[in-house]
């Protein structure tokens, strides 16, 4: 038997190492393989930076060859029970709130997927009744075929990705795939205030549940500054001290997943509130001649930089730009908290973004690197400094952890001379 993995990062080297356990002849193709290296193969396995319309993918779909996904290969071959969790924004956050949470329950579980380790590679380690907490893009869900959760969380849907997906009503339906071969027995937990995602748990097999920060729901919710489930209080929503509305919901999906595990409430809420935001996610670089640097490069997204802009205290310089994902940027600054005293613009995108903030009425400033970035905002006379970039990093970075890294060090250059 031949199989082909197509990419050699985590989640290729992941499908490789399984594919080997299992018998098979295993070779890596690229983008640049010749189409011979299809003679005999009757599996194609895609990383999830692959997509279906790459020459190869659709050259060997046509000669029947079955594609799939390293997700869908890592559910066919794992025994566990799969909480999965998905949206454009919090995923790998509320992937690890779910991690704390079954960690503090004593609970024998893996996180894995799109959070940077393969679920292919891992599945020789699962048994059964392990669960099993995976990250899953809509990059992951472009390729599965019978991939089923037993619970799946869908946090959101905004804009995102149209540069791989084409379309907004494309990546929707995408993320909702998610949902394809679940079943009646099986659990979604939705985002009640997000009306596209509200409206899906009408149309989709498995028992719903939802959670919300301003209405009561079957699930968890606040009302009156306290959080309950069901009609249940489980706590004032100040003792969880949760930076964000955004983290606060996450925080209701979390213990909506803990609630139907059965787990106690005392042990719920002391793995919410032991919780650390991970890093590149509204990160405290420090205070420097008065003003707090915050690093948010995870901010991959229009929504995700709202919500950090949300969550400053006090005037802020705000520093976006990056990757060009083909969206409109008009959203953004329609939705600026009037504490933005101005917006540095940097990155590949940075002459889209200009011509979006010059219909709007706030100072800016365009610049050609991210060093020049935090220096002009370092001499705006505001409170904060937030990088909360607004897309992806990969016109000048490897990844966002990269890029915060490098905004960090910066931040401490400029400060130390």
């Amino acid at each position: 038997m031949k199989a082909l993995v197509y990419g050699s990062k985590i989640s290729g080297k992941g499908a490789f190492s399984l594919l080997s356990s299992l018998g098979y002849d295993v070779e890596y193709v690229s983008d640049n393989s010749e189409k011979s290296i299809l003679d005999g193969a009757s599996l194609m396995v895609l990383s999830p930076a692959i997509s279906l319309d790459k020459p190869l993918v659709t050259m060997a779909n046509s000669q029947g060859v079955e594609i799939i996904g390293e997700l869908e290969l890592g559910y066919r071959y794992s025994k566990g029970n799969i909480i999965a969790v998905t949206g454009t924004n919090g995923k790998t956050t509320t992937c690890m709130m779910i991690d704390n949470l079954l960690q503090s329950a004593s609970k024998n579980h893996f996180l894995l997927g799109n959070i940077g380790k393969s679920f292919a590679d891992n599945v020789s380690h699962i048994n059964k009744g392990d669960i099993v907490v995976l990250e899953v893009s809509s990059f992951q869900l472009e390729s599965i075929e019978r991939f089923r959760p037993n619970i799946a969380v869908l946090l959101n849907i905004s804009a995102d990705h149209i540069e791989r997906h084409g379309s907004f009503d494309s990546y929707v339906k995408t993320k909702l795939d998610i949902f394809t071969n679940m079943e009646n027995n099986d659990i979604a937990i939705l985002n009640y205030d997000d009306y596209i995602v509200r409206e899906i748990g009408n149309n989709i097999k498995p028992n719903v549940y939802y959670f919300s920060t301003k209405e009561r729901v079957k699930g968890a919710y606040v009302s009156d500054k306290n959080v309950y489930y069901m009609d249940e209080k489980i706590c004032a929503v100040k003792d969880l001290h949760i930076i964000g509305e955004h983290n606060l919901k996450n925080a209701l999906a979390t213990i909506v997943v803990g609630k139907l595990l059965c787990i106690p409430n005392y042990i719920i809420l002391r793995s919410i509130k032991s919780f650390l935001l991970p890093p590149h996610r509204i990160q405290f670089v420090g205070k420097y001649r008065g003003k707090n640097y915050y690093n948010d490069s995870k901010a991959t997204n229009i929504d995700a930089t709202i919500n950090a802009v949300k969550s400053m205290r006090g005037s802020t310089a705000l520093i976006v730009g990056g990757y060009d994902k083909g969206i409109s940027y008009h959203k953004l600054f329609e939705s600026l908290d009037k504490n933005v005293r101005s917006v540095i613009i940097f990155g590949q995108n940075r002459r889209k973004v200009e011509d979006a903030i010059k219909d709007f009425d706030i100072r800016y400033f365009v610049v050609d690197s991210l060093l020049k970035a935090i220096e002009r905002a370092s001499r705006e006379r505001v409170e904060n400094v937030l990088f909360s970039p607004a897309t992806s990093s990969f016109d000048m970075f490897k990844n966002y952890e990269e890029r915060g890294d490098m905004f960090i060090k910066l931040v401490g250059d400029i400060n130390e001379e």
